[in-house]
């Protein structure tokens, strides 16, 4: 079955298992203040659709896990990123033939990419991929199904907007690097 922006509202009706929504947050969207290094990836959240059960890679769990006090953190970062990102791929290998759902996760600046250039950093280790062909970008297909106005840019943020209120964890990328250099995690 090819998922497309023709039938990607049939197909995820009538397969709703085959489908996982992924998002993630970074240090910063671009490499500033990074030091020429890309962004620390700070959670990756995945939902398995049919179930809406969801699964959460965080900075902040991943010290606690470790034992790591929270005055420790930025002096453990790399030993926290790794084991973030080495849980997810973890839960990611096994999967890696469903639909990934996403929202712009599309180049080594933001996407999948980048989450495989950390990984590959940290871990000095290739991780398992998730195929192209079944990474589903939801903006391109409203965008193909909808056209262009069917929500104004930011269109993420406006199309909460227009299904309802803002959830209060919503942060836009400036808000996320900026909570990131407050050590603000969750």
């Amino acid at each position: 079955m090819t998922v497309d922006a023709e039938n990607f509202f049939r197909s995820v009706k009538k397969h709703p298992e085959r489908f996982y929504i992924i998002h993630y947050s970074s240090q910063s969207l671009y490499d500033e203040g990074v030091d020429g290094f890309s962004p620390r990836i700070t959670s990756i959240v995945v939902m398995h659709y049919s179930t809406r059960q969801t699964v959460s890679f965080a900075l902040h769990a991943e010290a606690e896990s470790l034992g790591i006090a929270k005055d420790d953190v930025e002096n453990q970062y790399d030993v926290i990123e790794r084991a973030l990102l080495e849980r997810f791929y973890s839960f990611l290998r096994d999967r890696r033939e469903k639909y990934w759902v996403h929202w712009n996760m599309r180049n080594l600046t933001f996407g999948f990419e980048h989450l495989e250039h950390r990984y590959r950093s940290l871990c000095k280790a290739e991780p398992p991929s998730v195929p192209i062909e079944v990474r589903l970008n939801l903006n391109d297909i409203l965008i193909e199904r909808f056209g262009l106005d069917y929500a104004s840019p930011p269109r993420m943020k406006n199309l909460m907007l227009l299904n309802g209120e803002l959830d209060v964890r919503f942060l836009d990328g400036a808000k996320e690097a900026e909570a990131f250099i407050k050590k603000e995690w969750l």
